[in-house]
């Protein structure tokens, strides 16, 4: 999970390098025939300009990065609400294929106070 509201001591970019440094190494590793890497966003502050830019400059601190065929961002803010999920492919080549899946256990399911 990469998303999160900006606190001064933790910058979004700061998230995303840790996430990368943390998951590039153990996906390029494993034996593939392609490699994805998936980052969930379950909120709306950072955008998707934000997310392809931190992944594009990350490239140099990170050269396994250069060995993932693909990044996409799925977003998850209102899945166990809605049941929907917006799957969007953000590197290489920046935004480039979106789709939408519903997951029908949450599919029209009210939120509860619980959640």
């Amino acid at each position: 999970m990469v998303s999160r509201i900006l606190p001064p001591n933790r910058p979004f970019i700061s998230v995303l390098r840790t996430a990368l440094r943390n998951k590039v190494p153990k996906l390029v590793d494993t034996p593939a025939d392609k490699r994805i890497l998936l980052l969930e966003d379950e909120g709306v502050a950072i955008g998707f300009s934000q997310i392809i830019k931190g992944v594009e400059s990350s490239v140099e601190g990170l050269p396994e990065l250069n060995k993932v065929d693909e990044v996409w961002l799925v977003k998850t803010m209102g899945w166990k609400t809605s049941g929907h999920l917006f799957y969007s492919h953000v590197w290489p080549g920046g935004l480039t294929q979106r789709f939408q899946v519903v997951d029908e256990r949450y599919a029209n399911r009210k939120a509860t106070s619980n959640e």
